[in-house]
Formats: C-alpha cells, structure tokens, sequence
C-alpha cells in the first residue's frame, strides 16, 4: 500500500477536493453570505451572487 501511495505523490484529486470545498460552502452558507454583504469590495465583485449561484447550483 505504501508504494501506491507513493506512486501518486504530487498529484491532486480535483473532484475530490471541490467536493470538500462544495460541502464547507454549503455547511457554513450563513456565515459566508453575511461576511460576503459586509465586504464593499466582494461586493462590487458580484461575489455574494455568484456564491449563491454556487449554493443553488443542481448537479
């Protein structure tokens, strides 16, 4: 097992990881929303939408 491992040092599970980033999203979305609408810059960024489109988004 410890050469398999081994054998796939350095590469990335990008699914794996964007589901885990998805699922924190969807835990903390109160949170991530309110520091979203106190921020003037992501504001400006349109970031609190395109969080929500995220939130929303059916797989």
């Amino acid at each position: 097992m410890q050469s398999l491992n081994m054998a796939h040092v350095g590469q990335f599970d990008t699914v794996c990881a964007l589901k885990e980033l998805f699922v924190y999203a969807v835990k903390y979305h109160a949170d991530i929303m309110n520091n979203l609408q106190q921020s003037d810059y992501l504001t400006k960024q349109q970031s609190l939408e395109k969080f929500i489109n995220l939130i929303n988004y059916k797989f």
